[in-house]
C-alpha cells in the first residue's frame, strides 16, 4: 500500500483500445479535473523533459503478457521516461476533445496518491494473497508432518508473492519507474512458479506418494532454472521463458493427477479428494491460465484484469485445501458435477454464440437467442441424461422400489424378510460389503468420509453396516443418504400397515370363532338336547342362519334387508309362540327390495331384536307384541310395542337397554325408548344401502 501510495496522481481514469492503439481519458479529477472527457489522450511533456507520445502498451497491466523481450524493453523504456516527467511537478497533456480538435493542458500532480483512488481490483489482489497464505496456515498447522501438505504451504506462502507485487503495477495510473515494474514482475513470476512447483509436487504426493520424497526436490530444479534462464533473458522470448512454464507446470500437474487417479482405483475417499484436487484445478488454474496465458498464445481473446483473474487461483487454493482436509467427500459428488455442468453450460453457449456470429454473420441479437435454443434443446437433455448416470444412479423407479419394499414387507417370516431386506440394499448401493452392526443405530447415518452407510434395524433385519458402494467406484452420498431414509421411513409405514392388517386379521378370526360359538354352537347344542322334531329343526334352520350372515360376512356381501328381516320375523314368532305371547307382524304390501344392510349393521338388527324380545318374555309378563318394519333411501325403522307393565324411565334403565342403545350406536343408527303403565314401545332406526351404489360391491365380491 505505500508503495502504490508513494506515486505522484494526476487524478485521471484512463483505459487503452489495444487494437487502435489509442489511450481515452473516461473522467478526471483533483489535478485534471478541468479536462474535458472523454477525450483522447496524445503525449505528455515537461519542462527539460523530451515530450512522449502516448501509446495503448503504456497501459498494459502485466509486462509477462509482452512476447518479445525487445518489447518488454520498450515498454519499460517508457515507463521510465513518463515516471521521471511525472515527478516534475508540472504536466503539460495533449488531448484531442469531443470536437476533434488538439488542446493543451497543464497540470500539477499531486506527490502522493490518494487512498481512495486506489480501485477495487488493487484490494481485491491483497485480499488473495492474505486469504491463500491463511488457508495454506489452516492446514499447514493441523497437519504439518504430511509431506503434500508441506507442498500445499509452499504453494500458500507464494500467495502474497505473486498477488501483492502484481498489485503496485498493474493498478498504476499511468506510469511507475521501469527497474521498479522490472523487479515487481520478478517477484511475481518467481511466486507464480514456486507456485506452480508446489502444485506438482502435491499432486505427485496425494494421495499416493508416486516418487520419493527426496525426487521431488527435482520439480524446483526444472522450473527454477527455467526462471532464472528468462530473468537472465537466455530464453528465446517471453513465451519461452514466462508463459510457457506456467502451462508446463498445468499441464504436468494434470498429467500427475491421472496417474494418481489410476493408481487410487478401489480407494474411493483417494478419489473423491482427487475430485476436489480436479475440480479445483479445472475451475481454478485453467480459467487463469486460459484468459491470461492463453489470450497472448492464441491471440483475439482479450484477457480479464489480472487482479480479479487471481480469483481463479484463489478458488483453487480453497479446493486443494478442501481435499487435504477430506472436508466432506461424500457431498462432493452431487453438487461438484453441478459446477463442472454449469461451467460447461456457460462455456458451450458462449463458444456456439461466438461461432454463429462469425460462421454465419449473424447479429449478437440473433446469434445468442439461437445459441440459447440449440443449447436448451441439446445441452440441457444431455445434462440430465450425464446426471442421472453419473450421480443419482438409480437402479430402481419408484413404483418399483415400492413393490420391492412390499415383496420385502410381506414375506411370510421375519429371516425371509431380513433376507430380502438386504438383498434390496445389495441392489440398491452394490456395496462390497454389507453386515450387521452390534451397537445400536436409531437413524441413517454416513460414516468414514462416506465410505460406510449405517441403517438402523428395518424388515425384522438388525442394523446394517454397507461399505465401499457400487464395488467400491465412489462414496456414498446425500442421495444415498436421502435414499436410505426414504426406504428406513418408507419400509416403517409398510410394516405399520401389515401389522394392522394382521391385527385385523386375528380380530376377524376372534370374531367368527366367537360367532360360531355363541350362536352356531349354541344352536346345535340345543337341538341336540331337544326331543320335539320340529324343535330340532328350527333350531338346525337357526343355525344354518347364522353360518349364512357369517358367510356373508366373509365374503363382503351386502345382505338384502328383506331377508334380514323375514329371518327375524320367523325366530321371533317361533319364540314367542313358545313363551305364550300373540305376535302381530304385518307384511309390508311391498318388499323392502330396494335396499341392502352391511352384516355389522344386519348382526346388530338381529341382536338388538333379540335383547328386545328376551326383555318382553322375561320382564314384561306382556299378552302380545305387535312389530312393524318399514325400509327405504332413507333408513330402516323397526318398532316394537308390547302391553307388558312396563317401567318407570326416571328410575334408569338396565344393563339390557343400555346395550341396546350401544348397539344402535355401532351401527351407525339410534335407538329410542317409551314406556309406561301397560305399554312399551322400542323404535330402532338403522342405515341401509341402496341396491343401485351396493350391485358393484355384491357383484365384485
Amino acid at each position: 500500500m505505500l508503495l502504490a501510495l508513494s506515486q505522484p496522481w494526476m487524478g485521471l481514469t484512463l483505459e487503452a483500445d489495444l487494437q487502435a492503439g489509442t489511450v481515452t481519458v473516461v473522467h478526471g479529477e483533483g489535478p485534471s479535473s478541468q479536462l474535458p472527457v472523454p477525450a483522447r489522450l496524445l503525449a505528455i511533456s515537461a519542462p527539460e523533459h523530451p515530450r512522449v507520445v502516448i501509446s495503448a502498451t503504456a497501459l498494459v497491466e502485466d509486462p509477462d503478457l509482452f512476447q518479445t523481450y525487445e518489447q518488454l524493453d520498450g515498454f519499460l523504456a517508457e515507463q521510465s521516461r513518463l515516471a521521471r516527467i511525472l515527478a516534475t511537478g508540472s504536466v503539460r497533456l495533449e488531448v484531442i476533445g469531443q470536437e476533434g480538435e488538439p488542446r493543451s493542458f497543464t497540470l500539477s500532480p499531486e506527490a502522493r496518491r490518494p487512498l481512495r483512488s486506489l480501485p477495487p481490483v488493487f484490494w481485491f489482489q491483497l485480499f488473495a494473497g492474505s486469504a491463500g497464505f491463511l488457508i495454506g496456515a489452516w492446514v499447514f498447522v493441523l497437519r504439518s508432518r504430511d509431506v503434500a501438505v508441506r507442498m500445499f504451504g509452499v504453494m500458500s506462502m507464494m500467495f502474497p508473492l505473486f498477488t501483492v507485487t502484481a498489485a503496485v503495477y498493474s493498478t498504476r495510473e499511468l506510469a511507475l519507474d521501469g527497474g521498479l515494474i522490472r523487479t515487481l514482475s520478478a517477484l511475481n513470476q518467481t511466486g507464480a512458479s514456486l507456485f506452480g512447483n508446489g502444485l506438482v509436487a502435491l499432486f505427485l504426493s496425494y494421495p499416493r506418494q508416486l516418487v520419493r520424497p527426496r525426487w521431488l526436490w527435482a520439480v524446483p530444479a526444472v522450473f527454477v532454472t527455467w526462471l532464472l534462464a528468462n530473468l537472465f533473458r537466455l530464453t528465446p522470448d517471453q513465451e519461452w521463458g514466462a508463459q510457457l512454464p506456467i502451462l508446463s507446470e498445468m499441464l504436468l500437474a494434470l498429467g500427475c493427477a491421472v496417474v494418481q487417479w489410476r493408481v487410487t482405483r478401489g480407494d474411493p475417499r483417494a478419489q473423491a479428494s482427487l475430485q476436489w484436487f480436479g475440480l479445483s484445478i479445472l475451475v481454478g488454474a485453467s480459467l487463469f491460465v486460459f484468459t491470461r496465458v492463453g489470450s497472448t498464445l492464441l491471440g483475439g481473446i482479450p484477457p480479464i484484469a489480472q487482479g480479479y483473474s487471481f480469483g481463479f487461483f484463489l478458488l483453487m487454493d480453497v479446493g486443494l485445501a478442501l481435499g487435504l482436509r477430506r472436508f466432506r467427500l461424500f457431498e462432493l459428488d452431487e453438487w461438484a458435477y453441478r459446477i463442472l455442468f454449469w461451467v460447461g453450460g456457460a462455456l458451450a453457449l458462449l463458444l456456439l454464440d461466438a461461432a454463429l456470429a462469425v460462421l454465419l454473420q449473424l447479429e449478437a441479437s440473433s446469434s445468442l437467442g439461437l445459441a440459447v435454443l440449440l443449447c436448451g434443446l441439446g445441452y440441457l437433455p444431455l445434462r440430465n441424461w450425464l446426471w442421472s448416470r453419473l450421480v443419482s444412479r438409480r437402479q430402481l423407479s419408484d413404483q418399483q422400489l415400492f413393490q420391492a419394499l412390499l415383496e420385502v414387507a410381506f414375506a411370510p417370516a421375519g429371516e425371509q424378510r431380513a433376507e430380502r431386506w438386504k438383498a434390496l440394499v445389495r441392489r440398491l448401493f452394490d456395496p462390497l460389503t454389507l453386515e450387521p452392526v452390534a451397537d445400536e443405530v436409531r437413524q441413517v447415518q454416513l460414516q468414514q468420509d462416506g465410505l460406510e452407510l449405517l441403517l438402523p434395524p428395518s424388515a425384522s433385519a438388525p442394523a446394517l453396516r454397507a461399505a465401499y458402494p457400487f464395488k467400491g467406484r465412489t462414496l456414498f452420498g446425500p442421495q444415498h443418504l436421502r435414499l436410505g431414509e426414504y426406504l428406513v421411513e418408507l419400509m416403517r409405514q409398510i410394516e405399520a400397515s401389515r401389522d394392522a392388517y394382521d391385527r385385523g386379521v386375528r380380530e376377524e378370526r376372534l370374531r367368527i370363532a366367537r360367532d360360531l360359538h355363541d350362536d352356531v354352537g349354541a344352536r346345535l347344542l340345543t337341538a341336540l338336547h331337544q326331543d320335539a322334531l320340529d324343535r330340532t329343526r328350527q333350531s338346525i334352520r337357526l343355525a344354518i342362519a347364522d353360518i349364512r350372515s357369517i358367510v356373508s360376512a366373509l365374503t363382503g356381501r351386502l345382505i338384502p334387508a328383506a331377508d334380514v328381516l323375514a329371518d327375524i320375523r320367523h325366530e321371533t314368532s317361533q319364540r314367542l309362540e313358545a313363551a305364550g305371547i300373540e305376535l302381530e307382524w304385518p307384511i309390508p304390501p311391498a318388499e323392502p327390495d330396494g335396499a341392502e344392510l352391511s352384516h355389522h349393521v344386519s348382526r346388530q338388527l338381529v341382536s338388538m331384536t333379540r335383547e328386545a324380545i328376551s326383555n318382553v318374555i322375561r320382564h314384561a309378563r306382556a299378552r302380545k307384541v305387535e312389530v312393524t318394519s318399514q325400509c327405504g333411501k332413507e333408513g330402516l325403522l323397526l318398532t316394537i310395542r308390547d302391553d307388558g307393565a312396563g317401567f318407570d324411565e326416571s328410575a334408569g334403565s338396565g344393563e339390557g337397554l343400555r346395550n341396546l342403545k350401544q348397539r344402535g350406536e355401532e351401527a351407525g343408527g339410534e335407538v329410542r325408548i317409551e314406556s309406561g303403565p301397560s305399554r312399551t314401545l322400542l323404535e330402532f332406526r338403522l342405515p341401509v344401502q341402496e341396491r343401485l351404489y351396493a350391485g358393484a360391491e355384491r357383484g365384485h365380491a
